[in-house]
């Protein structure tokens, strides 16, 4: 595996992440490491930023209250045709977080995890709350007990309702999707999260949507 976090102005950063499992001996670059890193290896600086974006920073950008928090994560798990596993998960983060600030989606078991003994599973949403409960490596660990994809996914979560209500908070919207070594897929998300996943199979894709859990 490899990661990287707090990477500016590198726009390929999962491919980025490639680079690290395959050029070092490390697991996860973060900040101006991994952007030098990314220079070494003929990644170009870009300002990433969008005219529509700027605009919405200069209307927003003191701003810093949590209450219309977004983010954009995408995670993507793959079965080949030898019957190998893999996985990939990508994002630029929470709306307003704090400098410094690093989600699940580049720590290893949280927003990701793979195993081809066992299966794939990864998720999007609120970071700190994936993170509380190492979801991924939660439901991969699941299906290596035999439940299901789905299982999976619903017992991810459940522990997020389940910690979040001990917390006395809010439940925050996060969503998983898991994949098994057999093609068996599973998607579940908290209430409110309105989450939608894409299958892909011989050559057709169908978008479902997650099982909600309250």
């Amino acid at each position: 595996s490899g990661a990287v976090a707090g990477v500016e102005n590198i726009r390929h950063v999962a491919a980025l992440a490639k680079l690290v499992m395959e050029k070092t001996p490390h697991l996860l670059l973060v900040g101006e490491g991994a952007r030098l890193f990314a220079v070494q290896h003929g990644f170009p600086l870009e300002c990433l930023h969008t005219p529509e974006s700027v605009a919405t920073w200069q209307r927003r950008g003191p701003e810093k209250s949590t209450t219309h928090l977004t983010h954009d994560t995408v995670t993507v798990l793959t079965l080949d045709q030898s019957g190998s596993l893999a996985g990939i998960c990508t994002t630029s983060g929470l709306s307003h977080k704090m400098p410094g600030r690093v989600g699940d989606s580049p720590i290893l078991g949280a927003g990701l995890y793979v195993d081809n003994t066992a299966g794939a599973a990864g998720a999007t949403g609120v970071g700190e709350e994936i993170l509380r409960v190492s979801a991924s490596t939660l439901m991969v660990e699941a299906m290596r007990q035999g439940k299901s994809p789905q299982e999976a996914c619903t017992l991810a979560a459940r522990r997020v309702l389940e910690v979040a209500r001990r917390r006395s908070v809010p439940v925050a919207q996060v969503a998983f999707i898991a994949l098994d070594p057999q093609g068996n897929v599973g998607a579940a998300c908290t209430a409110g999260t309105d989450f939608y996943y894409a299958m892909g199979r011989a050559g057709q894709v169908e978008v479902k949507p997650a099982a909600v859990i309250e």
